[in-house]
């Protein structure tokens, strides 16, 4: 078990698989303008993973 599972259940919380992503850098005049909307598609998708488990988890929605 590592630290970050330790301390959820130290403080009772509800521990949950972390969501992450990687991969989300553009720097203008550094990448093409395909690198922004490969970006732009990872964190769409992203934001529909975070929105799905928020709601698998009976999380009211507040906005």
């Amino acid at each position: 078990m590592d630290y970050l599972h330790q301390t959820a259940l130290l403080c009772r919380l509800d521990w949950q698989e972390p969501v992450h992503s990687h991969g989300m850098t553009y720097i203008p005049g550094v990448h093409d303008e395909s690198v922004k909307a490969e970006v732009e598609a990872r964190a769409k998708a992203q934001a529909e993973r975070l929105i799905t488990t928020i709601r698998e988890l009976g999380v009211p929605a507040t906005i």
